[in-house]
Formats: structure tokens, sequence, C-alpha cells
């Protein structure tokens, strides 16, 4: 440690804090939860509505949640009170693909995240390439190294929502079991 303290005189100089997730707004408790739960990473949802139109989408409320089953975690928020894109998509087909995000993607992604309505096709809006998914209906982004085809475990709104992978790495057959 740069100060010269020894571990036991820094950890002294910690003030202990109980936090009430009730007491906080739910913009200071989102703000408390980014900044403690690192790194995130982002999952790249690409989906298709039953009306056949397409949506990509970063979300860093992501993780792997078990391997056996595979089992991953997305939590998708309202938008002025109502579902994003995403979760209403999920919610009519129960499929959807996270897509791997690379350096090279990065400015796209960004661009993708914006406040865009529900007839905006974000992959012709970001110049991604939507490419037909092998074992669902939304489609995968072509330009993305790994992409996990998922089906939602649970169509309702929830506060956490597991879904069930088979993934597909650039340039492979697609298997439900990733090589050991």
């Amino acid at each position: 440690m740069g100060s010269g303290l020894r571990p036991r005189a820094w950890s002294a100089r910690l003030r202990r804090m109980i936090l009430e997730p009730q007491s906080l707004s739910a913009s200071a408790m989102y703000r408390f939860m980014i900044g403690i739960v690192v790194p995130r990473p982002i999952a790249f949802v690409s989906t298709v509505g039953n009306g056949g139109a397409f949506n990509v989408a970063p979300f860093s409320y992501f993780n792997a949640i078990t391997n056996r089953p595979p089992l991953i975690g997305i939590s998708i928020t309202n938008r002025a009170g109502e579902p994003k894109d995403t979760l209403r998509n999920v919610q009519e087909t129960g499929d959807f693909v996270v897509n791997a995000v690379n350096e090279s993607l990065l400015e796209r992604v960004v661009h993708a995240s914006g406040e865009w309505g529900k007839d905006v096709d974000e992959f012709q809006l970001t110049g991604l390439t939507p490419v037909k998914s092998d074992l669902v209906r939304s489609p995968r982004v072509g330009e993305s190294p790994l992409a996990m085809y998922c089906r939602s475990t649970s169509r309702g709104v929830a506060p956490f929502t597991s879904m069930e992978p088979r993934f597909r790495m650039s340039g492979e057959r697609t298997s439900s079991r990733p090589s050991a």
C-alpha cells in the first residue's frame, strides 16, 4: 500500500456501513450496485418481435448463474413505465441471443444503447449484420465472435429471469455443450 499503512492500520481507518436499500432512491441504488459489482460484462442482446422487427441492445446487469444447467441472468428494466423492446420481444417469442462484445464492436454497441423507438431496427442503425440463428428465432450479430442462443425460463416480468444458453463460436458448428 502506497500510504505506508500496514493492513491492520489501514482497515482500522475504514468505517463500517450498513446500507438499507429501501432508504435509497432507485437511481442511488443503481449507482451503488454498478460500483460494487465489477467488472460488469455486457450482454449485447438481439431479439425479434412477433411482427418481425429486429432489436439489439446492450445490458450491463448480466452474469453467469450456474454451469449445470448453464444459466445466465439479465436484468432489463422498464423505460417510462413500459417494457423495453428487448423485454417485450422476449416475452412475445421466448427467445433471444446474447452476443459477445469485442473491441471492434464497442462504438456500435454504444450507439445501439440510445433511446430508440420500437420501430427502429438497431441492426440497420448501427450497420451490424443480423444473421439467422441456428436454434432460435432471434437473429445473432454476424460481427460477434460468440453467440449464446437463449430461451427464457420465465415468461413474465420478474426481477430476476434466468436463461438457458446454447453456444455458437464464429466459424464453428452450434452445440449445446461447449467443448471441455
